[in-house]
């Protein structure tokens, strides 16, 4: 299991180190995913800004390229781009969030749909 401190390509937020879970990614070797999360008209820009969020810092994404944690605020969400949605976690603790997803995926863990 990869360790990650993750540093932002949009901005230089540093996270707490955390084990990344089964299944996802920190440092996905795709050049769009990180190509989605630079300058202002960025596709993971862009869809923060259309749920009222401040710019977002990739923190990591499913090896499928479904669902992508981000960090806005100091607050962590999860996009799923099957429908575009955005939810916020309710838990605010990287660690505890990739803690969840490692032992019951994304399905136990409370999340808040943003309107």
């Amino acid at each position: 299991m990869a360790v990650s401190p993750i540093k932002s390509p949009t901005k230089t937020s540093a996270l707490p180190p955390f084990t990344v879970p089964p299944g996802w990614t920190s440092n996905p070797s795709s050049p769009h995913y990180q190509e989605e999360w630079i300058g202002a008209d960025s596709e993971g820009q862009i869809i923060a800004r259309s749920y009222g969020l401040q710019p977002g810092q990739p923190v990591m994404e499913d090896n499928n390229g479904w669902h992508t944690i981000f960090l806005s605020s100091n607050k962590f969400y999860l996009w799923g781009r099957m429908n575009d949605e955005v939810e916020e976690f309710v838990s605010q603790d990287i660690r505890e969030i990739a803690s969840s997803i490692s032992q019951s995926g994304l399905r136990e863990l409370a999340r808040k749909p943003l309107i």
